[in-house]
């Protein structure tokens, strides 16, 4: 009991109200448009409510299991993933074109979300490990090599925009480590090669749509640029106040499609407007900052790289998901951390955070 307390004391409080206010934030907008949802009115919403209580207790079960466990079971956790996506690619149900969902009752899930952990907990090892020694082409190649293994099987189903979040952790991580500038020159030539590859023998067309409408809009607004044009114009509507919780045009007459996940920040711009988006932003601006603070008082390399790790794959969410719903970014069904209506992602970045917060509890007092 002793050490639970104390535990709970070395907690960091504020970057955990932070989390809950954005998961309070997307139960709001997700009941809003929910509301109006044929035959069951808040199915989505009873959904999301209990994704948030297994969120919550994967959260603090996180926090209470020392960061080093993580490290000391990172491979066997890494071939779990790797079996979960071959599960999923043999077994799982297609939605939208992807093999990613395996159903359990009527509750969905997606391995690919999960399994983003044990890759950077295996990264983590690894480059904790080898940190010093990137100056050969050898040790950027097995690092590549981890999480090559698991873009195979992604790419597979097909996922392309959890691949991309995979490849931006792994690049993200490079940059934490000295790489040889020619190793960099390397390294960004082989990606722009394997896109171009991946563009001409791998993509589907649809997915190459998704791409070309982020430069050309209004090029088709009524068939593949109209997610795209229905959410900016459901973002540009919402002006400085909003048009008020379940008044939304947009969002209640269901012209904004995946409202509840793609396309929750359009629901929260277009209903809560200007007020909305500057909270909601201005949440995980704090909670960036706060968890950099954290990253910046590690004592160990291991819990450096498995900070980094959550905050670049929780943040590219963040980046592709607000692009999307902008018009910056191509629609490719990356959903906005903590906020957007889904099991899989939102327990995943709540255990993220334990994670972190592992880190915190169990920081040694000296390097």
């Amino acid at each position: 009991m002793n050490r639970l307390l104390w535990q709970l004391k070395r907690m960091d409080w504020i970057m955990t109200s932070l989390v809950l206010l954005l998961v309070c934030l997307g139960m709001l907008a997700i009941y809003s448009t929910s509301s109006n949802v044929n035959g069951s009115p808040d199915v989505i919403f009873s959904k999301q409510l209990v994704f948030a209580g297994v969120g919550l207790l994967g959260f603090f079960a996180a926090s209470l299991i020392n960061y080093r466990f993580y490290r000391s079971f990172s491979l066997p956790l890494y071939v779990i993933g790797g079996i979960l996506l071959v599960v999923v690619l043999l077994f799982g149900t297609k939605i939208h074109g992807t093999t990613g969902w395996v159903f359990i009752g009527n509750y969905g899930f997606q391995p690919v979300e999960f399994v983003k952990l044990f890759a950077i907990i295996m990264l983590a090892r690894y480059f904790s490990r080898h940190g010093q020694e990137f100056d050969r082409l050898g040790t950027l190649v097995r690092s590549f090599l981890i999480i090559g293994i698991y873009l195979v099987l992604i790419l597979s189903e097909p996922d392309l925009g959890s691949a991309i979040i995979y490849l931006i952790i792994w690049l993200g991580l490079i940059f934490f480590v000295n790489v040889k500038r020619s190793l960099v020159v390397i390294m960004i030539a082989g990606i722009i090669a394997a896109g171009s590859a991946g563009w001409l023998f791998v993509m589907k067309d649809y997915q190459k749509e998704r791409i070309t409408n982020l430069f050309m809009p209004n090029k088709d607004s009524l068939s593949t640029g109209y997610n795209i044009h229905q959410s900016i114009v459901a973002v540009g509507s919402g002006g400085f106040w909003g048009r008020g919780l379940g008044l939304g045009p947009q969002s209640q007459l269901k012209f904004l499609p995946e409202q509840q996940t793609d396309f929750i920040f359009a629901v929260i711009a277009e209903e809560m407007g200007f007020i909305g988006v500057g909270l909601t932003l201005g949440i995980f601006a704090v909670l960036f900052f706060r968890i950099l603070y954290h990253a910046r008082k590690s004592r160990d390399d291991y819990s450096i790289f498995l900070i980094g790790g959550v905050i670049i794959m929780i943040y590219t969410q963040v980046f592709i998901n607000v692009g999307m719903n902008l018009g910056i970014a191509p629609v490719i069904g990356v959903p906005l951390p903590f906020v957007s209506a889904g099991g899989s992602s939102l327990i995943t970045s709540l255990i993220a955070i334990g994670m972190i917060q592992s880190a915190i509890i169990n920081r040694p007092k000296t390097i």
